[in-house]
């Protein structure tokens, strides 16, 4: 390996290729697995904190494969959940609203980072790209804690969890 080297030298790079041999008025779908290994996702006061889903030691290759084997499973319980989340949101102000709520809901849920702190804790951390790179930031937390208080207070929780500890701090 050359390092240290700019990120644009020698970038990583994947593809695939899916062969999906004719096309006709029959659906047909296809999945891949793809994932990165965070050693660690934060360190929080001076302790690096491994991701959620490490909690309990699993490793990718053990993450991988629960996700392929419970892959139907929680497909459909996926689906259950749009349908009744669009039916709400179209209930409310209609199919746009809903197409627009629809991706929020999955940007708003997927900028966070969850860990567990030392002692067990549930902490959650928005991991920003436009604010000196500053995780769990009031600007972020505030706009997003309605979603939370709806979807999962406990998630709230989390997120409220290191910024409170910090400003209790002396850092």
């Amino acid at each position: 390996m050359r390092l240290p080297r700019a990120a644009n030298d020698d970038w990583p790079g994947i593809s695939i290729i899916l062969s999906f041999d004719k096309v006709d008025s029959h659906s047909v779908s296809r999945h891949i697995l793809l994932a990165y290994d965070e050693l660690y996702s934060v360190e929080y006061f001076h302790c690096k904190l491994k991701p959620y889903w490490k909690r309990n030691a699993l490793q990718i290759e053990e993450l991988l494969i629960k996700a392929e084997v419970e892959y139907v499973l929680v497909r459909k319980k996926c689906h259950k959940f749009n349908e009744i989340l669009r039916k709400e949101l179209n209930d409310r102000d209609g199919t746009k609203y809903s197409k627009v709520a629809e991706l929020a809901f999955r940007q708003c849920l997927s900028a966070h980072s969850i860990v567990q702190d030392v002692d067990g804790t549930l902490l959650m951390f928005s991991k920003e790209n436009s604010s000196n790179c500053c995780m769990g930031t009031v600007d972020v937390i505030y706009p997003g804690a309605p979603f939370f208080l709806y979807f999962n207070p406990s998630l709230l929780k989390a997120q409220l969890e290191p910024f409170l500890n910090y400003a209790e701090s002396t850092h």
